[in-house]
Order: structure tokens, then C-alpha cells, then sequence
């Protein structure tokens, strides 16, 4: 084993199993563009209609492998699968697109070695129904995984193997790809546990509660987009394996039969890991909580002039944004559409400087917790922001349900709808994980107390929970707002850790097998 001392650019970011010797190829290596799946460098903003295919794979006599043919499914399927490329002009991108991601079980039972398995990261071989880790990802009560729809751990449910990722620009063309894809797996005996479709008129629009979304797009280093103004340009290290992060560092990655002498076949380099949560919102009950906070404050609670705060106000800050986006951090006291609708300016803010106290944006409300920007804790605004640079995820989430014509006003009418959240990030632990537990989980981020997110925590995660149930704090200069008693308007109802393989290793995961 080579003994030399490692550089900065050569060690690994020690989140997951690490394998013999990784060396950097340098900070200025170019992404290797059309080895990466392309859903990791784009969301498919111009394909608004989107089917994700959950799919148990048929296992051989052993009980362990997946079958010949549906081995051969799986390399018929990879030709298929949509690489990343930058095209300007919209009218030449693609009109339908496709990717593939495995979770742990799939991968094992495509008949790899223990040794190979164990390079994979910890958090992924575990799963995210794994009791402590529901726990620490608030997963409990109604979003136990033993009450999910799917993939859970009743009785009776069975995890996904392989997740196909559809995309088209209409839904004929989407039509067509689900079931090619269904054709060719079902031929094999592949079994269907979820279909699960986003809404079409949503994507890149409102989300169900009635707030913009989409707005923070992050830009990576190499990669293509377009970067907003106030935002960091991030290192491909942090999304992408096999290139360096933030701290020059290289994040683990998987490896065919690494042994003491051989680090093995790289089969993680332009991969990705993958995080999918079902999230059921519930408008109604979301609207009404804010219309009941509102009616409860008087005139001059809030600096609304001469009058009692309105529900949209309660919201915005419990979101951080008003409705149209404008972020509060830059207009407080009201909306402002024209700047919203400014590219230049909807997203160029900032914490430090000029809403430190949370006067403007609570420093619970949502967007500020799951991403804090350039305030955390005791550090500096550049040391902080560095640092949440190096927790920052790729959502890729799509809404799914029928929409509220006007959600303020909603009532419940017994119809299912969401978000479809996926993200993207190099280490399942230190950007989703870390997000979901440590700043939008705990009641205690911020110097707070008893404050899990307002969107997606609730009382039941908090260590010392009290009659007062899960609060929100909105300060003010002279004084500060509790709300109590904050309902829990997100909960789970599925989810799943994968693993998104660049072009060359999905070839050789699905077609080199070792016996264990």
C-alpha cells in the first residue's frame, strides 16, 4: 500500500467507508459531462411531466440474485439512460428523458462481494427505515415507516430494487416511455410497487401550499446554468463523486472488489446518491393555523401598518418568503411582486448584514433553516457560508396531487397531494441527513427552544416537548411573537436511499457479478 503522505486534494471526507488510496485528479478537472446521469446537473425544466417507477427486481433459485433476464432488462435499459450535455437552445434539448438509480438491496442483489457492497456509504446500506434513523429524521408517529404507503417496514410491504426516473415534454410522449419501461420489466417479472406521477401544471410553479417554488437554483462549478446573483458557485465534489468538494477533499465512493493490495473498479466516479421522501401536505390545516395566529394578534403585533397582522403575513414568516417569493430578508413589511420576479434580485440576499436578529425572515422560518446562507451560530458570514455550502443538497422534487385553485381558502377534500422530494448529494450523512436533523429537525437550532421546523417538524421530535407543543418565534425589536402549539402539516408517507451510477458503472454494476 502506498505509504506516501496524502495532500489535502487526496483525502477522503471520512462520512463513509473509504477504500484503499483515492487521489485527486486536481480542483480544475473538467466534468465528464456524458458520464453523468443528467437529472444530477438538471431538473428538467422543460419536461413538466415526470413518472418515477419503483420496481422490485425477480430473484433467481437462490432467493439473493436477480434473474437472467431481468439482468438482461436492465442492460437493454442503459442505452436509454439520459447523460448530461449543455444545450442553450431549448427547442434541441431532449423531449423525453430517462434515468436509473439502484438502492442497497438492488445492488446486492445484482451479486456483488461483501467487499464491494461495504464500499458503498453506511447510511445507504442502512436504509432510511432503519429505527434509530427514522427517529433522528423525525420520522415517527404518522410518518413511521410502519405507516407508509409503500417501502416501509409493515408487514407485507417490500423495499424497491431499481427506481426509473421519466421525463417528457408532453404526456403522450410520457405515456409511451412508462410503458415501454413497464413492457420490458414486466416481461421479466419485474413487479410494480409504486407509480408515482407529479402534477404538470405545478412544475416550476407553486407548490400546494401556495408559495413559488424553485426559486434557489445552485450552480456547480463546470457544471451548466445560470448563477444568482448573491449565491455561491458550489464545487462539483459536493454533488458529484470522484471530484473535489468544497474543502478540497474527495468524498468516498464505491469500488468492484477492492482487496488489502487492489483499491478495485471505480463504479462511483459521476455517481451520485440519490434521496427520495413522499411528503403529504396538508393545506387546509396549514392555512387554518394562520388564519387562527392572526385573529389571536392585535393591531401592532406585527409592523403592518395600523392594523392586525393577515394570515398571509403569519405564513411568510413561517415560510421566509412571501408568496410570490420575494424573500423577507429584503421586504418585510409587504410583497413585492416586481421584485419576485427579478432574477437579479429575487435571490440576491443575504443574513449577515442586514437581518441577523430575524427581524425580517424569522431565523426559524424555512427557507432561512434549510439554508442559513451566511449566518451560523458564532462564525463569520464567509466561514458560514463556506460551511453551509458543504451541507447544501440538489432538490429535484417535484409537486403531485391536485392543485387548490386558492389554497388560502382551501378545505379538506379528501385528495392526496405533495411533494415528490428528491435530492442529490455525495453524502447521504453529511448534506441530507445533517439538514434534516440538525437544522430542520432540532427545536433547538438557532439558540431556540422547542422550534422544530414550522413546515416540516412537530412536537413529537422535541426532547422536552410541553404543553405549549412546538413553537415559532417572530422577533421584533422590542419585543417577540410565540406561536404554539404548531401543528405538523408534512408528513412522510414513503421514501427510499439510492444510488445514481454514472454511464460506465451502470454497465459494469449490471454486468460484472462476483461470487461472495
Amino acid at each position: 500500500m502506498n505509504t506516501e503522505e496524502t495532500t489535502p486534494e487526496s483525502r477522503t471526507t471520512p462520512t463513509t467507508a473509504t477504500p484503499p488510496e483515492v487521489s485527486s485528479r486536481g480542483a480544475d478537472e473538467p466534468l465528464n459531462l456524458p458520464d453523468i446521469q443528467a437529472i444530477i446537473l438538471s431538473g428538467y425544466g422543460h419536461l413538466p411531466h415526470a413518472a418515477y417507477l419503483f420496481l422490485q427486481l425477480p430473484r433467481g433459485t437462490s432467493g439473493r440474485e436477480i434473474t437472467p433476464e431481468a439482468r438482461a432488462a436492465l442492460r437493454e435499459t442503459i442505452p436509454e439512460v439520459t447523460g448530461a450535455r449543455h444545450e442553450r437552445d431549448r427547442a434541441k434539448r431532449e423531449k423525453t428523458a430517462l434515468n436509473l438509480a439502484f438502492t442497497y438491496d438492488g445492488l446486492a442483489a445484482l451479486g456483488h462481494s461483501d467487499a464491494t457492497l461495504e464500499t458503498f456509504a453506511p447510511e445507504f446500506r442502512g436504509g432510511m427505515t432503519e429505527d434509530y434513523r427514522a427517529r433522528a429524521l423525525g420520522d415517527v408517529k404518522e410518518s413511521d415507516p410502519k405507516n407508509w404507503e409503500w417501502g416501509g417496514t409493515a408487514q407485507g410491504q417490500t423495499p424497491p430494487d431499481l427506481l426509473l426516473l421519466c421525463f417528457a415534454e408532453d404526456e403522450d410522449k410520457l405515456r409511451a416511455l412508462v410503458h415501454r419501461s413497464k413492457a420490458r420489466f414486466g416481461a421479466c417479472g419485474a413487479v410494480v410497487i409504486a407509480d408515482e406521477r407529479s402534477t404538470p401544471d405545478l412544475h416550476n410553479t407553486n407548490e400546494h401550499f401556495g408559495f413559488r417554488d424553485s426559486i434557489t437554483s445552485v450552480l456547480i462549478r463546470g457544471g451548466f446554468g445560470v448563477k444568482d446573483p448573491g449565491q455561491s458557485v458550489i464545487a462539483p465534489g459536493e454533488f458529484i463523486l470522484g471530484y473535489p468538494n468544497e474543502y478540497g477533499q474527495l468524498t468516498a465512493w464505491p469500488r468492484l472488489n477492492p482487496t488489502p493490495s487492489d483499491p478495485g473498479v471505480d463504479v462511483g466516479k459521476n455517481g451520485a446518491y440519490l434521496v427520495f421522501r413522499k411528503m403529504k401536505q396538508d393545506v387546509p390545516a396549514f392555512w387554518n393555523y394562520c388564519r387562527e395566529q392572526a385573529d389571536r394578534l392585535t393591531a401592532g403585533s406585527l409592523p403592518a401598518p395600523g392594523e392586525a397582522p393577515a394570515p398571509e403575513l403569519i405564513a411568510a414568516k413561517m415560510v421566509g418568503r412571501w408568496r410570490s417569493g420575494a424573500p423577507l430578508a429584503v421586504c418585510p413589511f409587504a410583497d413585492d411582486k416586481a421584485l419576485a420576479e427579478d432574477p437579479d434580485r429575487v435571490n440576491d440576499f443575504a443574513y449577515a448584514a442586514t437581518d441577523r436578529e430575524g427581524f425580517g425572515c424569522p431565523p426559524g422560518a424555512h427557507v432561512r433553516r434549510a439554508n442559513p446562507r451566511d449566518v451560523l451560530s458564532t462564525l463569520g458570514p464567509e466561514d458560514a457560508r463556506r460551511t453551509v455550502n458543504h451541507h447544501r443538497i440538489l432538490r429535484r422534487g417535484r409537486p403531485y396531487g391536485p392543485q387548490f385553485p386558492e389554497p388560502a381558502l382551501a378545505v379538506d377534500d379528501g385528495q392526496r397531494r405533495g411533494l415528490l422530494f428528491f435530492c442529490i448529494n455525495a453524502s447521504i450523512a453529511r448534506q441530507f441527513e445533517f439538514v434534516q436533523q440538525t437544522w430542520l429537525t432540532d427545536g433547538k437550532f438557532a439558540r431556540m427552544w422547542n422550534e422544530p421546523d414550522p413546515l416540516t417538524g412537530n412536537e413529537d421530535t422535541l426532547d422536552a416537548p410541553t404543553p405549549a407543543g412546538a413553537e415559532f418565534t417572530i422577533p421584533q425589536p422590542t419585543m417577540r411573537l410565540r406561536l404554539q402549539n404548531v401543528p405538523r402539516f408534512v408528513t412522510v408517507r414513503a421514501g427510499a436511499y439510492l444510488f445514481l451510477p454514472g454511464l460506465a458503472a451502470l454497465g459494469l454494476l449490471t454486468n460484472r457479478v462476483s461470487a461472495k
